[in-house]
């Protein structure tokens, strides 16, 4: 039966642990990045019978042209703002995201 030296069993103690410690500290970071980039959502009230969906919009203080029939415009009374929502079940896309994104770039540029 071949023997380790105490050198050898001391370097692959320490590399084990070297391992294990770098492993608990790339965990861990993952862990709390994950953690504190998830969107809080919530809601304290109570509703009987109630029928509406959560409904995630574009706000923009300027008209967005072009956009798909699927996404409705709406202004609110008492308020210069345009606000773009999807229909039920529809949800923001890309494409339509990136058109807001690039209107509110080219603004800024002028």
């Amino acid at each position: 039966m071949k023997k380790f030296s105490s050198a050898k069993t001391a370097f692959i103690l320490l590399s084990m642990m070297t391992f294990a410690s770098a492993s608990g500290a790339i965990g861990g970071t993952l862990a709390w990045y994950a953690y504190s980039t998830r969107a809080l959502v919530s809601y304290s009230g109570t509703s009987v019978n109630e029928t509406s969906l959560l409904e995630i919009g574009i706000c923009s203080d300027v008209e967005i042209p072009g956009m798909p029939s699927y996404i409705t415009k709406v202004n609110y009374a008492g308020d210069s703002n345009n606000y773009y929502f999807a229909d039920p079940g529809r949800g923001l896309t890309y494409d339509v995201i990136a058109k807001y994104l690039s209107k509110k770039a080219m603004l800024q540029m002028n």
